[in-house]
């Protein structure tokens, strides 16, 4: 399992758990949260690799929408600049319309809603 910490915006792997646990206590985890009538965005980073499959970067950022017709969707980020960007294209988007809950989405097939 790949912990990791944030040195400011950027994450660093955690060479163990007790280093990781204070890390991930003691940090601004917050990237942006945002209110649409009553739909919320929220951006936050994980401190655990989401990305199970090993192909390509680790995924330590989520993005998820709370009410609405797309609650429950997920995206996941590898940095904090990349999460950052995606939220804003999310918040940017019409977040009331209708789509596939049951994805997790990732880079280009989040874009695939906006």
């Amino acid at each position: 399992m790949g912990l990791y910490r944030l040195h400011g915006r950027r994450a660093v792997p955690c060479k163990d758990v007790l280093t990781w646990a204070t890390a991930f206590e003691r940090s601004k985890r917050q990237v942006a949260d945002d209110t649409v009538g009553k739909i919320r965005l929220s951006t936050v980073f994980l401190g655990i690799d989401h990305n199970h499959f090993g192909k390509g970067p680790p995924l330590l950022f989520e993005t998820m929408i709370f009410g609405g017709p797309r609650e429950g969707i997920v995206g996941r980020w590898a940095t904090w600049e990349e999460a950052l960007e995606m939220h804003q294209a999310v918040l940017r988007s019409d977040i009331s319309k209708a789509a596939d809950t049951s994805t997790i989405y990732t880079g280009r097939n989040l874009k695939s809603l906006l």
